[in-house]
């Protein structure tokens, strides 16, 4: 057995001397036999009939030799079989993130090229205006989440310092170094202070490499993304590995590159879960006659979703100002920070709007099939130009799941969802001013039914949503009897179809506020006859 290990270790080693070989040699070799033989490598990684002892031996004897693809750029499935980083692949994914980010800034509006002191283009923390942080300065904890190509831990920072480098290049010397721009005064990263995280491309990633190349041009044009973009209710960039885009994925180390972000605690998809399940608690009849006759509670938890929505909306409205699109609008990619506040957050997809990609109608030529299908617009599905109007879209199926608290589609194939939604215009039906949904405002009615308009002509601007939207809460906070209570699905709503204060004896707001009259006229006339009964007495 330590002979066929040998004879493996030998034949593995013999496989990289093709890049040892002299120049005289070089000029003797044909092209094709100058190749390394990749299918004699890819059946070696991947034989899965050797006994596990045997396994693990040429694993071992394998290990011993100096790494092969230090010396070859083409053996790759080599360290895939092994479950290694391949620095070939590093090098090339490193390189594909380079060239991402020199075309997110050509033509580019809010996008400057991060060109260094020496004229080359790099992604770090002082060319990005954020801290530039080590590796080693970190705590890094428990995965918080994971994604098509990151994974997200909690971190902490270990020391007071940041690193920073001097206008040489050189790395400063000074032990305790605080580097935060102007617009991230309001970020610290001190040690214990605050918690946030930390986010870097996945090892089962890395190790194939083209997902390799994908997650880091992915991950490289977020952080330039972060960088440019302030907005209260959008995830905050504090800062990015010390070495850099091209140098931390060429290192081919987990974590050489990362992004530090605010730490998100839940996404608006488990608060739209405890929304439902108040809802259900709210909507209980004895619940509702001993705690919250006057539907303050329900009332507050309407506000509530409204004013998130409203948040929501901002936030996207902010990125067409800026001309971008976001393109993966839904409630996964939507958190709450330690303070509650709404963040949106993955901007993996989001894409500005060039004006060498405009049409003579407009719109642009963007790829197609481009997010998550339960909230990708029908002009997006068909590979159709588009522009900002699909996030109107995106956000009417998000407005209508935080209405309702319910998941729109759920259980549709794609098959399905392309038949009947994309090419059959079917929206899930609102029934609205009778049925389960007849206490929704009108507007807010109004508002979901054009945003997921199957003509995006129809479709409004975040400008106009976030002004419906602000106004519906301010109404529905200024008037005491617009909302009158929650519907069977746990929908809030004011009374009547109109939004007014109407008080019909027929619909349900106003029968239910007959009820609480009636209750508590009994409840007065029982107590004056037990005082009646006492005095008698």
């Amino acid at each position: 057995m330590l002979a066929l290990a040998a004879n493996e270790h030998n034949s593995m080693s013999g496989a990289h001397t093709h890049n040892t070989t002299t120049e005289s040699d070089n000029e003797k070799l044909s092209p094709v036999k100058d190749r390394p033989p990749l299918r004699r490598h890819r059946t070696e990684c991947n034989r899965s009939t050797d006994p596990p002892a045997f396994a693990l031996r040429r694993h071992r004897s394998a290990q011993q030799v100096a790494h092969p693809c230090e010396h070859a750029d083409h053996c790759v499935s080599t360290c895939e079989g092994y479950g290694r980083v391949c620095p070939a692949s590093a090098r090339v994914a490193s390189r594909t993130a380079h060239l991402a980010v020199g075309r997110l800034c050509v033509g580019s509006s809010i996008f400057a090229p991060p060109i260094t002191a020496d004229g080359s283009v790099e992604t770090n923390g002082q060319q990005l205006g954020c801290a530039s942080v080590n590796l080693e300065d970190l705590d890094i904890g428990d995965i918080l989440g994971r994604g098509g190509f990151s994974e997200v831990r909690v971190a902490t920072m270990k020391v007071n310092r940041v690193c920073s480098k001097t206008k040489e290049g050189k790395d400063d010397a000074i032990p305790v170094v605080k580097v935060l721009p102007a617009n991230h005064t309001s970020a610290s990263v001190s040690k214990g202070e605050n918690q946030y995280a930390f986010k870097a491309l996945s090892r089962r990633v890395m190790v194939n490499a083209n997902s390799f190349k994908r997650g880091a041009a992915d991950l490289a044009i977020e952080a330039q993304f972060l960088s440019a973009l302030q907005h209260p209710h959008i995830i905050k960039l504090h800062g990015v590995a010390a070495e850099g885009a091209e140098a931390g994925f060429a290192s081919g180390r987990a974590g050489g590159f990362f992004l530090l972000i605010d730490r998100l605690y839940v996404t608006l998809e488990q608060r739209i879960s405890t929304w439902r399940d108040l809802s259900a608690k709210y909507n209980g009849m004895f619940y509702r006659a001993s705690h919250d006759l006057r539907g303050c509670k329900r009332r507050a938890m309407l506000i509530e979703r409204l004013r998130d929505a409203a948040d929501l909306a901002d936030a996207v409205r902010y990125l067409h100002s800026q001309k971008i699109v976001y393109r993966d609008l839904k409630p996964d990619n939507v958190g709450y920070d330690s303070q509650g506040v709404l963040k949106l957050f993955d901007f993996g997809l989001a894409k500005e709007l060039k004006s060498r990609r405009r049409n003579c109608k407009g719109t642009y030529n963007l790829s197609g099939n481009t997010g998550s299908k339960r909230y990708m617009a029908p002009e997006v599905a068909l590979y159709k130009p588009y522009d900002e109007r699909v996030d109107a879209y995106s956000f009417g199926v998000v407005l209508y799941e935080i209405s309702s608290m319910e998941k729109p589609f759920k259980d549709w194939t794609a098959g399905k969802h392309k038949e009947e939604v994309v090419e059959g215009r079917f929206r899930p039906k609102i029934e609205h001013p009778h049925g389960i949904h007849s206490f929704w405002p009108a507007p807010l009615v109004d508002l979901i039914n054009v945003c997921w308009a199957h003509n995006m002509s129809r479709r409004p601007d975040f400008d106009l949503i976030t002004q419906v939207l602000d106004k519906l809460c301010g109404n529905i906070q200024g008037k005491e009897g617009q909302v009158r209570g929650i519907g069977k699905t746990g929908s809030f709503a004011s009374n009547g179809s109109s939004g007014d204060n109407s008080d019909s004896s027929n619909s349900r707001g106003g029968f239910r506020t007959k009820l609480a009259q009636k209750m508590r006229q009994a409840a007065c006339l029982k107590k004056s006859r037990n005082q009646e009964s006492a005095r008698m007495a």
